[in-house]
């Protein structure tokens, strides 16, 4: 079926970026929630509590900036510099605190997502 108003709405780039953008927040809360499911089955839950906390409020925050993006809503802007900041320490501790790969592999995720919502907010540098 032919949808003209959404391959209107395709030339924009706006629209393609916020897009891809709400695709990076929702692989790294989805990323963050996994990573957590695994440390609560298999591994020791008492040493890994700050990462523990840091993969929760990183899966909140880009599961509520994604949604927000996609109705873009006003506050749009003000949740991605929140995300900024939350997605780096995330991935910052992810990638140097933790030992094993899955860790790694999250907090590889969580930067990408910051360096991506710093680009959305123009605060890039």
């Amino acid at each position: 079926m032919y949808y003209p108003q959404m391959y209107y709405f395709s030339n924009f780039s706006h629209v393609r970026n916020e897009k891809r953008l709400i695709q990076v927040l929702q692989n790294c809360a989805a990323m963050c929630n996994y990573t957590s499911s695994v440390i609560h089955r298999t591994m020791d839950v008492l040493q890994r509590e700050k990462q523990l906390t840091l993969l929760s409020y990183c899966a909140d925050i880009c599961s509520i900036t994604a949604r927000v993006i996609a109705r873009q809503g006003e506050e749009a802007q003000s949740l991605a510099l929140l995300c900024v900041q939350i997605c780096q320490d995330c991935g910052i501790h992810c990638l140097h605190e933790q030992p094993d790969e899955l860790s790694h592999r999250c907090g590889q995720i969580c930067l990408d997502c910051s360096i991506e919502c710093r680009k959305y907010t123009g605060t890039e540098s």
